[in-house]
């Protein structure tokens, strides 16, 4: 499929689909998703999907976006998977001006239950254009870009790539890489020249009332490693409100993780938010952290205890701001190294 245009739209209910089907194998390729817009691409309560079906065999093709601006909307999905033997495509987006996921909006590569097979790359390049407006992605209210292989598959998934100006993530806005069956997850990299701003919900909610958090996660549950979290960010680093850089071995897994490394100008973490590598219970080492800003580290706790609500696994009640690397199954905790030229500030209860 190809398609060339000034502005793009795919709404309501409406799809861009290709792939194999069941029964067929094991030479065949699925065709290419190619979309080209000099303005904007707009999918809302619609879906772009390249999938290799449950008992089909062969390789899955790419899933291509290149266009000014892209919004995705109102529960859509672009996605790239295999749910049969055989490689799932690449996402590849390349926009000059801004991306947006909104409303339980998601892009994703994903190894379905049965299947083997590698899940694809995605590789998102938001543009460098030093203009205000130009070049951020944001990521709201559920939405999310995900690379996962769920329980019962085989493979290894290629990570997620992502270069923007900004990049936002609230009111539970997510970039994971999941890893659930056999093989390993990938790794996620993230690079802006500006700002990276992860937000959780808002403090204003009852405290009875569960949160909902904003995250850069990648964990194993099944028999391989979780991906390395690489962040380089040009200006300032900030997690507020239930937000959460964190690289995790869950209960039951087996596998290492590969830490988290950092890179800013300056870092500041207010409001149950942290930096973690974990062993949840699992068999594992938890892995490093490693942080360097040219400016200031800030890590500000609160005075209120919230239960978090985020999947499972992630019920864990954080009743300050942190940095911590922490073993609670077979395998040793992570070493924590940080390098700030300026200041290092912890308060109101943070603790590294």
């Amino acid at each position: 499929i190809f398609v060339t245009a000034r502005n793009l739209q795919i709404l309501g209910g409406s799809s861009l689909e290709a792939g194999i089907t069941m029964g067929l194998g094991p030479t065949d390729v699925a065709g290419d998703i190619k979309l080209d817009a000099t303005g904007t691409i707009l999918v809302n309560s619609s879906s772009i999907t390249n999938q290799l079906e449950s008992f089909a065999n062969g390789t899955g093709g790419n899933i291509t976006i290149n266009a000014n601006s892209l919004l995705v909307s109102n529960a859509s999905t672009i996605s790239n998977d295999t749910l049969g033997r055989g490689n799932a495509g690449n996402i590849t987006i390349a926009v000059a001006d801004a991306i947006a996921l909104n409303d339980k909006s998601f892009i994703f590569s994903n190894i379905g239950a049965g299947a083997v097979g590698n899940g694809g790359n995605i590789d998102i390049n938001a543009g460098k254009v030093a203009v205000d407006i130009k070049g951020n992605l944001s990521l709201n209210n559920s939405s999310s870009i995900n690379s996962f292989i769920v329980p019962q598959a085989e493979g290894k998934s290629q990570g997620i790539s992502i270069i923007a100006k900004n990049i936002n993530l609230s009111n539970s806005g997510i970039i994971s890489s999941n890893f659930g069956g056999i093989g390993n997850a990938g790794n996620i990299d993230i690079k802006t020249t500006g700002d990276l701003t992860i937000d959780g919900t808002d403090r204003s909610v009852p405290k009875s009332e569960p949160i909902n958090a904003s995250l850069i996660t990648s964990n194993t549950s099944g028999k391989g490693d979780a991906g390395k979290i690489t962040i380089e960010t040009g200006g300032i680093l900030s997690l507020n409100n239930n937000a959460f850089i964190d690289a995790r071995i869950d209960k039951k897994a087996e596998g290492d993780s590969q830490g988290i490394s950092i890179v800013a100008k300056d870092l500041s973490l207010s409001n149950f938010s942290s930096i973690l590598t974990d062993n949840f219970g699992g068999i594992g080492n938890a892995g490093n952290i490693d942080i360097k800003t040219t400016g200031d580290l800030t890590i500000v706790g609160s005075d209120r205890s919230i239960p978090l609500v985020n999947g499972a696994d992630a019920a864990t009640i954080f009743n300050s701001s942190s940095i911590s690397s922490k073993s609670r199954g077979k395998g040793d905790s992570g070493k924590i190294t940080i390098d700030t030229q300026g200041n290092t500030s912890l308060n109101n209860r943070a603790f590294i």
